[in-house]
């Protein structure tokens, strides 16, 4: 691998960041689905309505859940193993210790977003759940968002040092299966 090619931990971090854009921009049309006033609750019914053949509320609730859970998890594995791995292999470049430091605390921010979001939706359709339910999912797609693009402009030159020392196997980093969607 040349200095400019991106490296394989790169490359997987920016696959797992698309999902999950997919699946948050999917959990925004869906909450904006339940708000009949706006123009585009035609479009993002649709969205939900791919989700399951289930009533609405119960679809978005258990896609709000499976993805909030997702976010949990993801979270852990970069904690647990993304962050002490570009540590090892690339803990010598000028600031890493410090973008770590800040990843992992937005990732103890983000927590609560997701509760929140998780919490909110959970609430639907009770009286005033859809305002409540809607500016938590805005807040979360907010700061995660912010948060993704910091993480993968941060850690890109770490991320490929590390591709560059070491393989995926080597770290017991299961290759995807053919076809996978990177959320789920």
């Amino acid at each position: 691998m040349t200095a400019t090619e991106q490296g394989w931990a790169l490359a997987r971090l920016q696959e797992v960041h698309k999902g999950i854009r997919a699946d948050l921009a999917t959990l925004e049309q869906a909450v904006a689905a339940l708000d009949e006033g706006r123009p585009d609750a035609e479009q993002a019914a649709a969205a939900l309505a791919d989700l399951s053949f289930r009533k609405p509320g119960w679809s978005l609730r258990a896609f709000c859940a499976e993805f909030c859970s997702f976010i949990h998890d993801h979270h852990s594995v970069e904690n647990a193993v993304v962050f002490p791995s570009v540590l090892r292999f690339a803990g010598d470049r000028p600031g890493i210790k410090e973008t770590v430091a800040r990843l992992q605390a937005e990732h103890q921010q983000l927590v609560a977003y997701v509760d929140e979001a998780e919490q909110a939706i959970a609430a639907l359709p009770d009286t005033g759940a859809v305002t409540a339910a809607q500016a938590a999912i805005g807040r979360l797609a907010a700061h995660l968002t912010a948060h993704l693009a910091y993480e993968e402009e941060s850690l890109a030159e770490a991320l490929n040092e590390m591709s560059r020392q070491v393989t995926p196997a080597q770290l017991g980093v299961p290759e995807p299966p053919p076809g996978h969607v990177a959320s789920r």
